[in-house]
């Protein structure tokens, strides 16, 4: 197995566990922030649902597209909806991924965030969806949900 098909095979399974831990969450607080500097579980799945498709325009095309123009397709959408629209937003990663060259993957890039390799951006969409899992599920057991999924 490949670089690639690694991150893809991360993706696969990675997206449903952002779901399931959302989806865990009763309605009302999806939203909640536990402190008002804080993120609520909504705005952590939209980072993420936002970064599928930015990383799939991008590895595409080697330009970033617009965070606010991605991010406007799934804001006010229900959970539920925004899983579904992920789904092909993902399918276009998981093609992006595939086709990326093996020469090209420690070629630097300069990202809104700095400089990084190919390599790295291409393991970004894994990795932050990893990490804010991990924060809707320390949300949850700040008003008592200790279930382990």
């Amino acid at each position: 197995m490949n670089t690639q098909e690694t991150f893809v095979k991360l993706l696969e399974k990675g997206i449903p566990m952002l779901f399931t831990a959302a989806k865990a969450m009763p309605a009302d607080k999806f939203d909640w922030k536990p402190e008002t500097t804080t993120r609520s579980a909504h705005e952590l799945v939209l980072e993420c649902v936002t970064m599928v498709g930015l990383s799939a325009g991008f590895l595409t095309t080697r330009t970033m597209p617009a965070y606010e123009e991605e991010m406007a397709k799934y804001a006010g959408k229900p959970l539920e909806e925004m899983e579904t629209m992920v789904k092909e937003s993902a399918a276009k990663l998981y093609t992006a991924i595939r086709a990326f060259p093996d020469a090209e993957l420690e070629v630097s890039v300069d990202m809104p965030w700095g400089k990084t390799t190919y390599f790295e951006a291409i393991s970004y969409p894994y990795w932050n969806i990893m990490y804010h899992t991990g924060q809707i599920n320390y949300i949850q057991t700040l008003y008592g949900d200790t279930e382990f999924r």
